[in-house]
């Protein structure tokens, strides 16, 4: 919940403000095809598996638990695009 908490601190949040978010990434360098693929993916997990919630079942915890490389690397990849913004 954090790494989709510190995606959506940068790029925003596509459920509160879409024209927002999307000039956001679109600003980052972060590619519609990276936010198809890739970010949606990250909402989605976070959607489906509950975290949000103090008690998760073993079953989300699993299917979480599989999806922790993805995770990192989505998150790490925003936050490099988000820095190589702020360095140009």
């Amino acid at each position: 919940m954090n790494l989709y908490k510190s995606v959506t601190v940068i790029i925003g949040d596509p459920s509160s403000d879409s024209r927002t978010f999307q000039s956001k990434y679109k600003e980052y360098g972060i590619t519609h095809e990276y936010w198809k693929t890739e970010i949606k993916s990250l909402v989605d997990i976070r959607n489906s598996s509950d975290i949000a919630h103090y008690q998760i079942s073993r079953e989300k915890l699993n299917e979480l638990q599989n999806s922790l490389p993805s995770i990192f690397g989505i998150a790490i990849h925003v936050m490099n695009q988000y820095i190589e913004f702020l360095e140009s």
